[in-house]
This record gives C-alpha cells, sequence and structure tokens, in this order.
C-alpha cells in the first residue's frame, strides 16, 4: 500500500445532466465511496440559481476535479467549472469514453486522461493511479 500523505477525501465530478451521464456518476460515486471519498457534483435540486449551486460546490474543500465525456459530451458548465478548478489549483481528472467522445481540450490541452471503452470500470484503475500520485506528492 502507499503511504498516505495527503488524505483524498472529496472529489468534484462535472457530467452532462442526461439519464447516460448520470447513470455512470452514480457507478463512480459508489466507486469513490467504497474508497472513502464522498463524490460532489451539480446534480440534485436546490431552490436557487444553477450558477450559485455550482459555484459554491466547487468552493468546497475539494481534493481533485474530475470530468466525465460520456458518449452524450460534456456537462453545459464545463469552460464555467474548469475556470473555478483552475483557479484553485485542482488536480483535474479527465474520464472519456473511447468510442464516442471527441473531446477538444482548450484549457486542458495538457492534461492526461483515462479512457473506457464500454464500462466505467474499464477506468478504475488509471482512477486509483491518479489518487495514489496525488496521496504521494502531496499536492492538491
Amino acid at each position: 500500500m502507499l503511504p498516505n500523505h495527503n488524505e483524498i477525501n472529496r472529489i468534484y465530478l462535472s457530467l452532462k445532466f442526461d439519464d447516460h451521464s448520470k447513470s455512470i456518476a452514480f457507478e463512480l460515486e459508489k466507486f469513490f465511496k467504497l474508497l472513502g471519498i464522498e463524490m460532489i457534483s451539480g446534480l440534485g435540486v436546490e431552490p436557487r440559481s444553477i450558477s450559485e449551486k455550482v459555484f459554491n460546490k466547487l468552493k468546497m474543500d475539494i481534493n481533485m476535479f474530475v470530468i466525465l465525456i460520456t458518449k452524450t459530451g460534456t456537462s453545459d458548465w464545463i469552460n464555467q467549472e474548469i475556470g473555478v478548478a483552475k483557479e484553485k489549483g485542482l488536480s483535474t481528472l479527465i474520464i472519456k469514453n473511447e468510442n464516442f467522445t471527441k473531446f477538444k481540450s482548450g484549457l486542458l490541452s495538457d492534461n492526461e486522461y483515462i479512457t473506457y471503452e464500454d464500462n466505467i470500470s474499464e477506468a478504475y484503475i488509471g482512477i486509483l493511479e491518479a489518487i495514489n500520485y496525488l496521496k504521494i506528492c502531496d499536492i492538491k
């Protein structure tokens, strides 16, 4: 087991709010929960503006910013979310469906990404590698 210098206990997941992406997000949430990591996202109804909800969640104590790109695309808020994550200096992990996605990286042009073809569980080893890297390097 790798040393735990920096506890990874909360991540923010950026995703498109359609049924397909939500089903993958729920699987990811279960995976992160088994690791003792809370997954925060913009899912759920709150009686306030969406921009306020998303911005306030991104202001929380988060250890990693995760972008989920499925065959249906990315969050409509992706550019704003990336901007806040970069401002906070968050490490960014991109998980994308290799079969369907065309991702123009823009602000994230030099970020590595994890791909999966049929099932999100194909990305689990890469996600664990990223988490362990953050723990070892003691970075945010």
